[in-house]
Order: C-alpha cells, then structure tokens, then sequence
C-alpha cells in the first residue's frame, strides 16, 4: 500500500514543480497529538509513533525518528521504501543537504512549518542552491481519500474555581506585555495557549482536553478567537463577554490579511506559528515582531487554585496507583 501511495505522491512533484517534499508530523498548532484526520505520516509509512517527519525525493525516501521510536519504526515501516533515520544521530535537514541536488526544489505545507524551521531549511539548504517552497495545497491531502471526519464537540468553560484567574485578567496582563514591547497586538497559535488565555476547553483530541482554536489579541484589550461556529455554545459567547469577538477558524487568513491596512506591529513567535500566518501578515503590510508566546510564562507560573487543584489530582492519582499496585501484590 506505502509502495502505491509513494508512486502517487511522486507522481504529483511534476505538476507542482517540485523534486522531493517534506512531511512533518504536525498539524497547524504544533501539537504533539493529532486528530485522525491529520495523521498524514502515518497515512504514507505507516509509523504510528508521536514524534517524526518524512522527506520524499524522486528515487529516495527518508523517516526520520528519535531514539524513543526507532524499534517501532523498523516494526511498523517497510524499509524497502523508505530509510529509518534515527534523529539522535542525523537531522532531516542534515540529510536533505546531502542528497539534494542543485537547484532541487522541496515542498512543504506551510501550515504545518514554523517560520524558525522554514529558515533554518532554506539557510543550509541555499548553501546547495536548493530551496525549500511552500505550497499551499498539501499533497498528501490531494490524494487521501475517505479520510476520517470528525465528530463536533461542544466547547465548555474552564470554571473560575479551577482556574484562579479570569479570561478576562488573563488578557488585561497579556496586554500590558504587548504595550511594553511596543506592539499593536499578538497572534496566539498554541492551542494550549488559546485554551488557557480564554478559560474553554474541548474534545478535539483524545487525550488532550482542548478545542482547535487562533487567537489574536489587541493592545486595548479586544481579542478575537478562532475556531468552529458549531462548538460554540450561547453559555461560551456569555462567558467570553463583549470584548471577545469569535470568528469561524478558517477566517484567521482574511483577518490577518485586514490588519495591513494600518501597519501594524504584530508580536509572533516563530518557533510556534505557521509559516504561512506569518507570511500572510507580512505579505499584506503587518510588521511582525518576532518574540516567545506571551501566554508561555504565565500560563507556567500557577496561582494558587491552580497549585491546590494540581495537589488535589495527584492525591487522587496517586490512590488510585496505590490501590492498582496493592491489587498486583495481593494477586500476583
């Protein structure tokens, strides 16, 4: 089946003017987990581990693994198809430089690249005349067919008495951050980070309690959150109040592309944020600034309900390990 879908994949580097393509494990989030219908890697090689990339040239392909994977990978992949890269030892982008051409042109969707890795790419990769591109239609989506669909979930609130502090708190700090670096406003890509800034969660993934979700920030304090209209309930639109405007999630492109207008600052994290919101913001007259997540630091730092609730979880993991482990000694 891998042996077909490469023919394929291949097939299609002509069409889009490409010598070989790149396929991380990601989805637009960065998020280590993934829904079934993003799960492009292992759709093309089979490996179902959390972690890895794939890098298809014309008459070679590469999965890249770290050492946790490496085992699974041999199980899972058929080695006559592509080589199992062990990460500890050779990068994907150490790899690429020494089997590209000059002139070679790899593709990449640029929604599932940070704007640091693209750079990090295209540096080395210039030093051989090549280039990494991005191309806005994922290949492996062109030819994935009968792909999973998602149920919709509901979003509910993350109560006051769990999170300490309100969304509403939680934005008036986060713009006092923005003010001191001189921005307009910030784009907010982690779907943790939305998720703990707006006090919502979901049921998007399987063993992560989040809802995929953008969000942008103003320097006044307004904040406009992406995500599915059908998650959104009338008790979610009351909890974010008025300062709060939702737009559908695949409105994020046209909103950045509004801002330009007026030149703005925009605070981005590259090492976080796609490729192409960054692109979209620079291609239409926004200056992005690049700096780490504003939510990253405060969202570590616990106040106190949230250190009482954490307490209170490992009190109850921990007797439910005990009373596992004196089951296994009582039974054994």
């Amino acid at each position: 089946m891998s042996a077909q879908k490469l023919i394929l994949l291949r097939g299609l580097f002509n069409q889009f003017g490409l010598d070989g393509y790149l396929v991380p494990k990601a989805n637009k989030h960065q998020c280590e987990y993934l829904r079934p219908d993003e799960e492009r890697l292992q759709w093309l090689t089979n490996f179902s581990g959390s972690a890895g990339s794939v890098i298809v040239l014309k008459n070679k392909a590469a999965l890249f693994v770290d050492g946790r994977y490496t085992l699974q990978a041999h199980h899972e992949v058929d080695k006559s198809l592509f080589d199992i890269i062990d990460t500890t030892y050779t990068s994907p982008l150490n790899w690429l430089m020494n089997h590209v051409s000059s002139g070679a042109k790899t593709g990449v969707d640029p929604w599932l690249i940070t704007r640091h890795t693209f750079k990090a790419y295209q540096k080395l990769l210039k030093e051989r005349e090549a280039s990494l591109l991005p191309v806005d239609q994922n290949l492996i989506d062109c030819l994935w067919q009968n792909k999973p669909t998602q149920p919709v979930h509901k979003a509910v609130i993350h109560p006051l008495e769990v999170s300490g502090l309100s969304h509403g708190e939680k934005i008036e700090s986060l713009t006092e951050r923005i003010k001191e670096k001189d921005a307009d406003g910030t784009l907010i890509t982690m779907v943790e980070s939305v998720n703990w800034l707006f006090n919502i969660r979901g049921h998007d993934l399987d063993y992560m309690p989040v809802v995929f979700s953008f969000a942008f920030v103003h320097k006044d304090g307004r904040a406009t959150l992406f995500m599915d209209l059908e998650k959104v309930t009338d008790e979610i639109r009351h909890h974010l109040g008025e300062k709060v405007t939702i737009q559908s999630y695949q409105a994020i492109l046209s909103f950045l592309g509004g801002l330009g207008h007026h030149k703005p600052i925009i605070l981005v994290d590259p090492v976080l944020s796609p490729l192409k919101l960054i692109t979209t913001l620079e291609e239409t007259g926004s200056r992005v600034l690049c700096a780490d997540d504003l939510t990253l630091l405060p969202k570590a730092c616990k106040n106190p309900v949230e250190i009482r609730g954490m307490r209170e979880t490992h009190l109850r993991d921990g007797a439910a390990l005990t009373m596992f482990l004196h089951w296994v000694i009582k039974e054994a």
